[in-house]
């Protein structure tokens, strides 16, 4: 009997060998189950970090709302009445993550209303498009603004003015995101669309040098004044007038055309007048000059 009872208990208990082969094996299971999991982590990695390089950031722009226009912007859009043609002069090879941001931005100013264009220019390419606009009364001089032009007047915005710089908690590094582009793209687009409202007239007549072409287009573009000319010979200067030019005339104006300048300077009227150095002979407009104190010199 207690034979019987010793051989069950051999046959249910593992010999010393067999328990250290099932251990091993166990241990082999886990490590190998671990390293599978370590390696499709390492695999999913490389995979998303491939996926960014590749793929629009459209998702991250939508969970941040950057591609979320506010009430405003969309009022203004949809309230356009004339075409506003965007242009982008950022340098095709830049691939930063704000400059992805902005261009999908203005993609999405593109696609919300069939009045606003958006197109990129290569100035390598088209060198001459930098000197056709300016900020701050001075040529373009690199690559890095936006454009934004109605057959009014055009306005210019700097790139680095849309990024909002800050300094990491713990490092001296700096950080960036075009946050306020909208802010930017939206005064840009009202400021071309509804202009300055300054309604200037040109005298003519005298053989001024200038007309109000020159001034619309190569003195004063971009500025959002209306320009028109006017002959004080046969009429009087309007009264929405903001201001009246006289643009280096080679004949001098006539007493009643000088009485018609001045009915307009008593009611609180602007005036510029633009002589040459071989200007002479105006004996009416210069004296009518010295009456305000001014007088012209050699």
């Amino acid at each position: 009997m207690d034979n019987n009872k010793q051989n069950t208990n051999q046959a249910v208990q593992p010999s010393g060998l067999d328990a250290k082969k099932k251990k091993r094996k166990y241990s082999l299971t886990a490590i190998t189950s671990t390293a599978l999991v370590i390696a499709a982590i390492i695999i999913l990695n490389v995979i998303m970090s491939v996926l960014a390089d590749r793929v629009s950031l459209n998702i991250d722009l939508t969970k941040d709302n950057i591609l979320s226009f506010s009430d405003k912007t969309d009022k203004i859009i949809s309230e356009l009445d004339m075409d506003v043609r965007i242009m982008s002069l950022i340098p095709e090879s830049d691939d930063t993550r704000e400059v992805i941001q902005i261009d999908e931005i203005l993609k999405k100013y593109d696609i919300s209303s069939d009045k606003i264009t958006y197109s990129k220019v290569d100035t390598k390419r088209n060198p001459a498009v930098l000197t056709r606009y300016e900020l701050d009364g001075k040529a373009l001089t690199n690559d890095y603004h936006i454009i934004f032009e109605s057959d009014r007047m055009y306005t210019v915005v700097n790139v680095q003015d849309l990024l909002a710089k800050y300094y990491h908690n713990n490092q001296n590094i700096i950080l960036t995101g075009a946050l306020k582009a909208e802010q930017y793209f939206t005064s840009a687009i009202n400021k071309v669309t509804k202009g300055s409202d300054i309604h200037a007239y040109v005298l003519s007549g005298h053989n001024e040098k200038y007309n109000s072409e020159d001034f619309q287009k190569r003195i004063m573009p971009g500025s959002g004044v209306s320009f028109k000319d006017v002959s004080l010979a046969s009429d009087k200067i309007p009264e929405d007038a903001d201001l009246v030019i006289i643009a280096s005339p080679e004949t001098d104006y006539s007493e009643q055309e000088i009485a018609k300048i001045d009915s307009y300077m008593r009611e609180g009227g602007d005036i510029k007048i633009i002589v040459d150095y071989n200007t002479y002979g105006l004996t009416n407009l210069f004296a009518y000059m010295r009456e305000w104190g001014v007088t012209l010199e050699d």
